[in-house]
């Protein structure tokens, strides 16, 4: 098997994997993405020590940022749920 092969693969399977935590962290009012973010570097050299390659572990990190960004408003127009930035939009949406 080619390296690049792998290499893919490993890249692959670490974005669908942030994108299952975006989601997570999208959708959990108070569970925020920076949390993910600072577990999964301290478990890097844990992923690196069994073979996971460090690209992979920034990919999961960069996956899981863009879902959550665009995740984010969900609890907080529909449960009424706000975090700090998203606590002025939500005014209008609460009005009907």
């Amino acid at each position: 098997m080619d390296p690049w092969v792998l290499d893919f693969g490993w890249l692959i399977g670490s974005y669908l994997f942030g994108i299952m935590l975006g989601c997570l962290t999208g959708l959990i009012p108070g569970f925020h993405v920076n949390n993910v973010a600072l577990i999964a570097l301290s478990l890097s050299p844990v992923a690196v020590a069994i073979g996971i390659p460090l690209d992979a572990v920034a990919g999961i990190i960069v996956a899981c940022g863009t879902v959550h960004t665009f995740l984010n408003y969900i609890p907080s127009a529909l449960v009424g749920a706000p975090d700090d930035n998203m606590a002025l939009a939500l005014l209008p949406g609460h009005a009907c």
